[in-house]
């Protein structure tokens, strides 16, 4: 029966290194900036793999100075696209995108001398990816130590 436990453990581990499986944490791609005198627009452009009914970015929050104002958003259909939203003053902007399975972004600032978005914070609060490669290995470490 030990070779029978084996053999099954080295199938498991095969299909499941065959398939690939990740959070997908939604990322800022680009800000473009309109400013009027009384205010503006921002166009946010998020990318965001797999969306469905189930799996979309649901809200986008933007930050001016200490105000932070949070959009809420329809399912997507595209992995890339772009929002527009009214800002009623001028100045730094900060913006994050919200996965309703995987978390927040990381913030995404508009610095007033660069050409594209910075990164603010270098890791997204998002939950990791759990590979089933992992699952594979933790399942056939439970049938190692059953006697089969």
């Amino acid at each position: 029966m030990r070779k029978t436990g084996l053999v099954l453990f080295l199938i498991i581990l095969s299909a499941m290194s065959l398939s690939l499986v990740y959070a997908d944490v939604p990322t800022v791609t680009d800000l473009e900036i309109t400013t009027t005198t009384d205010g503006g627009t921002v166009s946010v452009t998020i990318r965001h793999s797999g969306p469905t009914n189930n799996h979309y970015v649901s809200k986008v929050e933007i930050k001016i100075g200490e105000n932070v104002e949070e959009f809420t958003l329809d399912p997507q259909s595209t992995v890339t696209f772009t929002e527009e939203y009214t800002i009623p003053e001028d100045g730094v902007i900060e913006v994050r995108a919200f996965c309703n399975l995987h978390g927040w972004s990381a913030w995404v600032s508009s610095e007033p001398d660069s050409e594209e978005p910075v990164l603010i914070d270098e890791e997204p609060s998002g939950i990791p990816g759990f590979p089933l490669a992992a699952v594979g290995l933790g399942l056939a470490a439970l049938m190692l130590r059953r006697d089969w």
